[in-house]
């Protein structure tokens, strides 16, 4: 006879061992569940992020007349005709200064072209998603019929107005053949190899970026009677009390700053010793990019800024400039004495300077402005004191 102690002992023991495999499976599939909700979760959180962003690409790539203007050497930022920007940076997506997407680990924009049309491919990855996208510009101008809106890239001085043309900057176009993150000097692209020397200057893909501090442009003696100074660029927080732009103003000469309220000021010194000057009727913005233009016949003195004329002023004389004293050269970012900085640092960027020996109408700097607005992204809407 079978002892009842025996069995009862051996089903306890097969119950608790079964018991305790019942549980070690139940927390594995308890443990497999949570996990997989959490990546379902996760992931139902990156499709929304790239809901976001797609929808805004679709938006952009549907615009009328819209078009690619520049893609980063990294391919983390591309730039739109319609003035936008996307950017890559840290764990997000940026429209511009606005942060669109958040916990993106890796995005890429690329351009190609498909039977004349643009295509933009977007690779966009999160963690545990990853998306390649592609969006087709329909109205997109196309690199046979784009004109001054064609690729950048290779941008060439021959866009702008010749005629007395004595010096022309392209930061995207620097050394003359394409874009270059570590060159020391700025070429030229006027046919007087004016090559401007960078002293504490660091590039952008599109800019030039000047401290405040040290950073200054010099572009050798640039001297001429009637004048035309043109310089796109950005400005941030000034402490200075004046950001000197464009100048070689050393008891004569010429030059354009901007004062630390934010008015851009202008001046020609005449043979006769008179400073014809004028100031820009309202004030800038900080952070926003600018195409000023002043010209000087002599007589008059008119300036632009983004392609229109906000102030004019006349004299009753007629007086050419005295070319500066001390053989001073042309600086950007400072005033300099001779070939030396004396300080009041732009703080900001510079994206294009030219300089003609003559005073452009005011179609001709209206034509100039057009190919820096479509090739930096000034949004026109942006004018002094908006």
């Amino acid at each position: 006879m079978k002892s009842e102690k025996g069995i009862t002992l051996i089903m306890l023991t097969l119950y608790v061992l079964a018991a305790t495999i019942i549980v070690g499976i139940v927390s594995i599939i308890t443990s497999f569940f949570y996990s997989n909700t959490e990546n379902m979760n996760d992931y139902s959180a990156a499709i929304g992020e790239y809901n976001i962003f797609n929808l805004e690409m679709l938006k952009e790539t549907k615009q009328s007349g819209n078009n690619v203007v520049s893609i980063s050497e990294q391919q983390d930022r591309i730039t739109f005709k319609s003035g936008n920007t996307y950017t890559f940076q840290g764990d997000g997506i940026y429209k511009n200064k606005s942060k669109l997407c958040n916990g993106v680990t890796n995005c890429k924009f690329k351009k190609t072209m498909l039977e004349e049309k643009e295509v933009v491919t977007i690779l966009f990855e999160m963690e545990n998603f990853a998306k390649t996208t592609e969006y087709v510009i329909e109205n997109a101008k196309t690199e046979k019929s784009a004109n001054i809106e064609k690729n950048y890239t290779q941008a060439s001085a021959k866009e702008y107005v010749q005629d007395g043309l004595q010096l022309y900057y392209d930061a995207i176009n620097n050394t003359g053949n394409g874009h270059s993150n570590t060159t020391d000097t700025w070429v030229d692209l006027s046919p007087n190899h004016n090559d401007g020397l960078l002293n504490n200057v660091v590039w952008e893909e599109n800019s030039a970026v000047f401290n405040g501090i040290s950073s200054w442009v010099n572009c050798g003696e640039i001297n001429s009677n009637y004048q035309t100074l043109s310089i796109t660029f950005l400005s941030e927080e000034n402490t200075e009390e004046n950001q000197y732009l464009l100048t070689n103003a050393n008891s004569f000469g010429c030059g354009t700053r901007i004062t630390n309220s934010f008015i851009l000021r202008t001046y020609f010194w005449g043979t006769d010793g008179v400073a014809r000057t004028i100031n820009d009727i309202a004030e800038m913005s900080e952070k926003k990019i600018y195409n000023v233009v002043t010209t000087y016949d002599g007589m008059k003195l008119i300036m632009y800024v983004n392609g229109d004329k906000v102030n004019t002023v006349s004299y009753n004389t007629n007086s050419v400039i005295k070319q500066p004293d001390n053989n001073t050269v042309m600086g950007i970012g400072t005033n300099p004495r001779g070939d030396v900085a004396t300080g009041e640092y732009l703080n900001g960027k510079v994206y294009s300077v030219a300089i003609y020996d003559r005073a452009l109408t005011e179609e001709e700097v209206r034509h100039n402005y057009e190919i820096d607005k479509v090739k930096y992204g000034i949004d026109d809407r942006i004018l002094a004191g908006d």
